[in-house]
């Protein structure tokens, strides 16, 4: 189990869609 990384992942993406958010 990967939970670390898959955690890592989320937070990611989720920085990575709210630049995006606020870049719109």
């Amino acid at each position: 189990m990967r939970y670390c990384e898959q955690y890592v992942g989320d937070s990611y993406f989720e920085y990575r869609l709210r630049h995006l958010v606020y870049n719109g």
